[in-house]
């Protein structure tokens, strides 16, 4: 037979678990009669519920029996779920889920996968194709429409409005790890001490005061090595101005590292005399470097080169992950506040580049990957930064885990 005292615990042991039955319940219906209610959440609750009340019965059982077994799996079971109400889920979460992003080689492996559909989106015949003639005078040229008549392995020939055909070199398709292991051969870094303004004013292929080029100011990045900043910018605004950000920044990472920084910076880390597609290269670029500098200016938002670089972040990362790499840095002497006001109401339709080929191309992947999901993550990038208060210079944002 069972004493009192054990019938006792018994009893309260019971009661326990069917109190956490009647909470766990009183949990959906509530969940279910609110309207828009994560269920990825409320799943969580429950199983934090049944944790919680089963080990509370464990801990009771160990009370009530003086057996110290049942106080030592109730505690162990309760201990996860601490650990979560202390740290919090989404920090915790993305604590776990950084760790997993880790790994350099598949995130660069996922630059070589958009590298790839940029790649596959092929010319059809009938297309329009646009081909820029310069003008005579010197003054601005101008593109004229085209159209695609032919197609062959590494070239097109198009036909202009005086029915003339010409044929042109055009990439084909190659594969993601093909593509990897170019772009690895070819990555570049720049070291902080070579960075200058000189540089910063200089235009592709035109050799600097020293006689070097802007390419010879960089170095290959060495095997396995994590290049600090990407930079991303737009070319047009003021050199002097950007120049002034990155010596703050540069500053700021001496003093925390003792080291200066490495860039990823388009002039000098370009070969400008490669046949290699630079487009393609770009997405294992910002794959490689730590973290994504963002100068952001009141154009910012238009130059679809620009927002192809951060689609490339943003495009397999869940966004906490994605939005933890960017440094976002106001364009010294403008408004903060404006730009994210404009930010926060992007639209990648309203987004231009010079080259219309190119600018179909890019808007043609970003389709088939999810236009109107990367214009929430932006604007949400956007928010994020507003929220947190426009004044700091230097803006790292998480949030929770929602994938892109």
């Amino acid at each position: 037979g069972m004493t009192k005292s054990e019938f006792f615990v018994s009893v309260i042991s019971a009661v326990i678990l069917w109190c956490g039955c009647l909470q766990m319940l009183l949990l959906v219906l509530w969940a279910s009669c609110r309207k828009g209610y994560n269920g990825t959440l409320l799943l969580y609750h429950i199983i934090y519920s049944s944790v919680a009340w089963q080990a509370t019965e464990k801990i009771w059982r160990c009370i009530g029996s003086q057996d110290l077994v049942w106080g030592l799996a109730g505690v162990a079971q309760c201990l996860p779920v601490m650990v979560v109400l202390i740290v919090g889920r989404s920090r915790l979460f993305g604590f776990m889920a950084r760790q997993f992003e880790r790994d350099r080689d598949r995130s660069q492996l996922d630059g070589a996968f958009i590298a790839e559909l940029l790649g596959s989106t092929l010319p059809v015949v009938g297309q329009t194709w646009w081909e820029y003639e310069e003008d005579p005078d010197d003054g601005p040229g101008k593109w004229l429409a085209c159209k695609v008549v032919e197609l062959r392995e590494g070239c097109i020939a198009v036909m202009d409005a005086k029915k003339d055909v010409k044929w042109l070199s055009y990439a084909g398709q190659s594969n993601a790890e093909m593509l990897l292991l170019e772009a690895r051969q070819d990555l570049r870094c720049i070291e902080w001490r070579n960075m200058s303004l000189e540089l910063m004013k200089c235009c592709p292929g035109e050799p600097l005061s020293n006689g070097s080029t802007p390419l010879e100011m960089s170095r290959p990045a060495c095997p396995g090595e994590v290049i600090d900043y990407f930079l991303s910018h737009v070319v047009e605004d003021d050199p002097e101005l950007k120049f002034k950000a990155l010596e703050e920044l540069a500053k700021s990472f001496f003093n925390a590292r003792r080291r200066w920084p490495t860039f990823w910076f388009d002039l000098a880390c370009l070969d400008p005399s490669s046949v290699t597609d630079p487009l393609g290269k770009l997405p294992i670029a910002v794959m490689s470097c730590k973290k994504f500098i963002v100068i952001l200016s009141p154009v910012y938002q238009y130059r679809l080169w620009c927002i192809w670089e951060v689609f490339t972040l943003f495009a397999f990362s869940p966004l906490d992950l994605a939005l933890d790499k960017v440094v976002v840095m106001p364009l010294p002497g403008r408004s903060m506040t404006d730009m994210l006001l404009r930010l926060s109401r992007f639209d990648i339709k309203l987004a231009k580049c010079f080259d219309p080929n190119q600018q179909e191309r890019l808007l043609r992947v970003v389709g088939a990957l999810g236009s109107d999901r990367f214009n929430y993550g932006i604007r949400f990038l956007a928010n994020q930064i507003r929220m947190r208060g426009a004044a700091a210079q230097e803006f790292e944002v998480s949030s929770t885990l929602i994938s892109l």
